[in-house]
């Protein structure tokens, strides 16, 4: 693979912070590549898989190619050179560049594997194709499978994190804008929860009074424990103690309840 750039250094001046700021504009951009094989470090004669002609469009990554040779061809003085210094631009020049990828450097590619359709090449060696599905990519690093593998997924693990991270605060933004609305209505619907469930537990209660004998001896609320403490505030004796101490009204006048005395019969 054989890459020549052609850049124009320039620079423009900054009118905030009032100084000279360099830039680079790429001219042009010339890639050429032939089909090469891969072979290991064990068995550096022994060819693996072909790789033919590549564009690089079809790499996934950014592929750095060695650099070869720097050419610098300073700007003359001229005209056209006077009216850009006028417009606050300098051109300091053409810079050329130009990359390859020697014998034996040491590459990871990661494609689809395919059966050569050259005949010329051996049976046993097979052809890294650009994958035909869009979502698979066709990458080809200088990197070690090792460190290109632990690099891609600490990338996924960063970018999961960040993930996380704007969805906790965009719902956390959300649920700030919606709580004021949110909020009193829930109380509202609690509340009237609580009152239809204490309403209930009232009626099941009154209904139980009116089903059990008011002769009997028994406690109006347990209905287990013998009746044994006579409020003071109404005077009835229809509870015991431990129920009468959870008691904040009289079972049968619905009066309040602050004192009991206990009584043995």
């Amino acid at each position: 693979m054989h890459e020549i750039t052609k850049n124009h250094l320039i620079s423009k001046w900054d009118r905030l912070f009032l100084r000279w700021v360099s830039e680079t504009e790429m001219m042009s951009r010339t890639f050429r590549s032939v089909p090469f094989q891969l072979t290991t470090s064990l068995f550096p004669n022994t060819p693996l898989v072909n790789i033919g002609e590549i564009r690089p469009e079809d790499i996934a990554n950014e592929l750095s190619l060695p650099t070869l040779a720097t050419h610098f061809s300073p700007t003359s003085p001229s005209h056209f050179a006077d009216s850009t210094y006028s417009q606050n631009m300098k051109s300091h020049g053409v810079q050329i560049i130009e990359r390859a990828l020697p014998v034996g450097t040491s590459l990871t590619v990661v494609g689809e594997l395919s059966r050569p359709m050259d005949n010329t090449l051996p049976e046993n060696v097979l052809e890294v194709i650009k994958p035909q599905n869009p979502k698979l990519p066709f990458v080809l690093t200088r990197e070690t499978y090792g460190v290109f593998v632990h690099r891609q997924t600490t990338v996924a693990r960063v970018l999961w994190w960040v993930f996380l991270g704007s969805v906790s605060v965009c719902g956390f933004c959300i649920l700030r804008r919606l709580f004021p609305f949110v909020y009193p209505r829930f109380k509202t619907w609690n509340e009237r929860r609580r009152l239809q469930n204490y309403l209930m537990e009232r009626k099941r209660h009154d209904q139980r009074l009116e089903s059990v004998d008011m002769d009997t001896d028994l406690c109006l609320v347990c209905f287990e424990r013998q009746r044994n403490v006579v409020i003071l505030e109404c005077g009835h004796k229809y509870t015991c103690a431990e129920c009468t101490d959870e008691l904040l009204d009289c079972p049968l006048c619905k009066g309040p309840v602050s004192k009991g005395i206990r009584v043995e019969s």
